[in-house]
């Protein structure tokens, strides 16, 4: 019987390793500053114009032009201490249409667990390009428990590419890592 435990816990200490914090397989993981996350293999930097003063970093599903698919980190957002603050600043600009046209819409709005940060907030949202196309967006804020400077991934794509487990696999794979000094990168 004892045997019996030690192997269930053997086990369940692999099946957590599996669903936290691991990059899974045909994904590789970048850091920016304190952010870490994965993407899918062969995901490029973003174009220059694709980034501003609040989404500094970029990665596209294509190198070569067709992007369908794109995550932007902003390694600072804001001033607040709190996620849900960030989110609803970027809700708000977002439900005047500015930012994603008129037809946006957040399905979920809620606390969160990301690896690493004090606290967390994501949302779901869908809305329409400008040629018509339906997309899927998540938005996820974490706060560092140290300084209370908060960080967002943005993770945006047409609705057939960016399925639910592909979100579901950049979302498992978040991470705010503040140990280190920050920097912009592959690691």
């Amino acid at each position: 019987m004892r045997h019996l435990h030690t192997a269930a816990a053997v086990l369940g200490a692999v099946v957590l390793l599996a669903l936290s914090g691991c990059t899974p397989s045909g994904f590789t993981e970048h850091r920016f500053e304190d952010v870490r996350v994965a993407v899918p293999d062969g995901w490029a930097e973003s174009p220059a114009d694709a980034l501003d003063d609040t989404w500094q970093f970029g990665l596209d599903d294509s190198a070569e032009g067709e992007t369908r698919a794109r995550l932007r980190v902003a390694p600072m957002y804001g001033s607040s201490p709190h996620p849900v603050n960030a989110e609803s600043t970027l809700f708000a600009d977002a439900e005047m249409g500015q930012r994603y046209g008129k037809d946006f819409h957040a399905d979920v709005r809620e606390e969160t667990e990301i690896e690493g940060a004090r606290s967390a907030f994501k949302t779901e949202f869908t809305y329409s390009s400008t040629t018509g196309t339906a997309m899927t967006g998540r938005w996820w804020f974490m706060s560092n428990p140290d300084t209370g400077q908060v960080s967002g991934v943005e993770l945006v794509g047409e609705s057939d590419v960016l399925d639910p487990d592909l979100i579901r696999d950049v979302e498992r794979t978040l991470e705010l890592d503040p140990q280190d000094e920050g920097r912009r990168g592959d690691e």
